[in-house]
């Protein structure tokens, strides 16, 4: 396990994915199982950070949008009554093994 950190980057479909355990087996499965898929249906994306070969951690992020009267006022001053367009971070998680590194990865 090295003390270095790559560059945040997109998932790509040989990333090693089946080494990472984090404390949450949904998430474990979601990155085993249909992180790539959704990316490749357009429907997310998956950003992953390594330390050497191992996965670090990763999350991924969807587009959404809040309705207009749920909305904060200052999003909605001046603007048409449509549904304000947001990305959603709909998962992330850092393997159990780099939790102490968890601090860093939000820096970057």
């Amino acid at each position: 396990m090295s003390d270095e950190l790559s560059p945040i980057r997109k998932l790509v479909r040989n990333d090693p994915t089946d080494g990472f355990v984090c404390n949450h087996h949904a998430l474990n499965h979601y990155l085993r199982q249909h992180a790539w898929g959704n990316q490749e249906a357009g429907l997310a994306q998956t950003y992953v950070i390594f330390s050497g070969s191992d996965l670090v951690g990763f999350y991924s992020m969807c587009a959404g949008s809040i309705a207009f009267d749920a909305a904060p006022k200052n999003l909605t001053d001046g603007v048409p009554r449509f549904p304000i367009p947001a990305i959603l971070l709909a998962r992330m998680a850092v393997d159990k093994r780099f939790e102490s590194v968890a601090n860093r990865i939000m820096r970057q």
